[in-house]
């Protein structure tokens, strides 16, 4: 049940019509310090970068199933 809910979430993630800001636990998840620095220095916003957010939702669906596979692999006999 939650491999198909967690399914579904990842395939949605990447298919939203628009991700503008990516969030993170941590800066460098999105390259806070680097985008700060161009702030500083003015032009566009940095922060504003739909592309930034692809390859988190990538990340964390290859972790999910890495982990899946090891967890399926543990109940083998």
């Amino acid at each position: 049940m939650i491999r198909a809910s967690r399914s579904d979430t990842d395939t949605s993630d990447r298919n939203w019509p628009s991700c503008d800001v990516q969030f993170g636990d941590y800066g460098a998840q999105y390259n806070m310090q680097a985008k700060y620095a161009k702030l500083k220095n003015g032009g566009p916003n940095p922060f504003i970068d739909p592309a930034s957010c692809k390859p988190e939702a990538n990340i964390s669906e290859a972790m999910f199933h890495a982990i899946l596979a090891e967890q399926q692999k543990a109940k083998q006999p």
